[in-house]
């Protein structure tokens, strides 16, 4: 803060964080690229957005996000220098100024700032975990006005908010072509969705005592009519921005038990195959989730003990306590549950205990880890196959795709596994194909 900005009317202040709001911070801004261009120096843009907070003010209530903007505010301040300008624009965005201060800089400040929240905030007793994105721009000699800069690490912001969230983008100029055609598209994933052209796949889950298929994972896939296949990688990001999980979620709950009684037609007297879905953090913390479940199975009659809903360590990492009781609700309608992507936190270990679940999929990394000589890697993954197995938990490798793979889970004692050594996600029909080869075979 500099000191001018002691003097400033109260008015101008954001009443939750105390920081400038964002029209005072724009004349800041006015202010600051005419002396960068009386100068000749440099200033940069940072816009920073928290992921995800509306979930947080669905889970905790208001008064709790308002403690949280506040503790974020005062993380932001401890990153950066005592004349750095920051302001809170609305709800769970913020400005920050930084004058004098070229690319390298500016990278600088935004890496401190994702490092800040990479530790848990004491929210009113409960421990939550939150990351954010950041567009930046930087102005060389005041060749920008405040609006056109701004507008450019809005750019840059949306391009680290649909690339994964947690990142920072510096502003390019090839930006807004980028993103007008990234919203094009987003329109596009909506009509579809809305159409119901989303279609599923399903990787079989093997058995390794007795080779056998035991387990189905749905995988939603669309395919453009212009664009061809789009990658989950692009489209599921692309779908939270535009709030489509919900609606893509109950598509893919009700489709799956649709697949369980085509499975059940066709291998009458056969043991059921579990289908699993992975679970989004909107749908795991959305309070009327359970119930929703709950209808879908009424309505197709599949068993509940059918269904794994799969849920990441990322996702439950971020509010133990609530993620803790959403398992337990689901847990209380029957149906299975499992962590995926196990391993990549590695303080988790003590929550296994806690979280009410059944399964835990081990992350490809741990897998090659060990092929590959990292030891520190394959101790942790034999660690957490043993404690697993003491907590009676089924424990599944995910990315076998090679022989010396599936040698490797077997020596460490793994109960099942998938990967593409024993299949590709396939249709709904290569499903029964695949199975119709295998399935009485006592392998795949």
């Amino acid at each position: 803060m500099t000191t001018r900005q002691w003097h400033e009317p109260h008015s101008i202040r954001d009443p939750v964080t105390g920081l400038v709001q964002r029209d005072a911070f724009v004349g800041k801004i006015t202010e600051a690229l005419e002396r960068t261009k009386r100068d000749d120096t440099a200033l940069a843009l940072l816009v920073f957005n928290l992921d995800n907070f509306s979930d947080v003010n669905d889970r905790v209530g208001q008064p709790a996000g308002d403690s949280l903007l506040a503790a974020v505010a005062e993380r932001l301040k401890g990153s950066l220098r005592p004349n750095d300008t920051i302001a809170r624009f609305v709800a769970d965005e913020f400005g920050i100024l930084l004058e004098g201060m070229t690319y390298a800089g500016a990278a600088e400040v935004a890496e401190r700032i994702g490092a800040s929240l990479n530790m848990p905030f004491d929210v009113l007793g409960r421990e939550i975990f939150i990351g954010g994105s950041i567009g930046l721009c930087v102005d060389y000699a005041g060749e920008q006005t405040s609006e056109e800069i701004l507008s450019n690490a809005d750019v840059a912001l949306y391009t680290a908010k649909t690339g994964g969230k947690g990142r920072a983008e510096i502003y390019e100029p090839g930006m807004h072509g980028a993103v007008i055609a990234r919203l094009q598209l987003e329109a596009e994933l909506r009509h579809a969705v809305e159409n119901q052209e989303l279609i599923l796949n399903y990787q079989p889950l093997i058995d390794l005592e007795s080779g056998k298929v035991v387990a189905l994972e749905a995988l939603v896939r669309w395919t453009h009519a212009d664009r061809g296949p789009v990658s989950p990688a692009e489209f599921v990001p692309m779908a939270e921005n535009a709030d489509l999980l919900k609606i893509i979620g109950r598509f893919v709950i009700e489709e799956v038990c649709r697949q369980a009684e085509r499975l059940a037609a066709a291998y009458p007297g056969r043991p059921p195959l579990d289908l699993t879905i992975n679970l989004s953090f909107k749908q795991l913390f959305d309070p009327d989730f359970p119930e929703e479940v709950a209808r879908i199975l009424r309505g197709s009659g599949v068993q509940p003990q059918r269904l794994v809903f799969e849920i990441s360590e990322e996702v439950l990492m971020k509010d133990t306590e609530t993620a803790t009781t959403a398992l337990e609700e689901l847990k209380a309608l029957g149906v299975k549950l499992a962590i995926d992507d196990f391993g990549t936190g590695y303080s988790s270990l003590i929550y296994l205990q806690r979280f009410p679940i059944d399964a835990i999929k081990i992350d490809k990394q741990f897998i090659d880890g060990g092929l590959a000589g990292r030891l520190q890697d394959s101790s942790l993954a034999r660690l957490i196959v043993e404690l697993g197995k003491s907590l009676g938990l089924r424990i599944i490798a995910e990315g076998v795709e090679r022989i010396d793979h599936l040698n490797e889970v077997k020596a460490m004692e793994f109960d099942a596994a998938q990967g593409y050594f024993f299949a590709k996600p396939l249709s709904s029909d290569e499903v029964m194909q695949f199975l119709a080869k295998g399935y009485d075979e006592g392998g795949a």
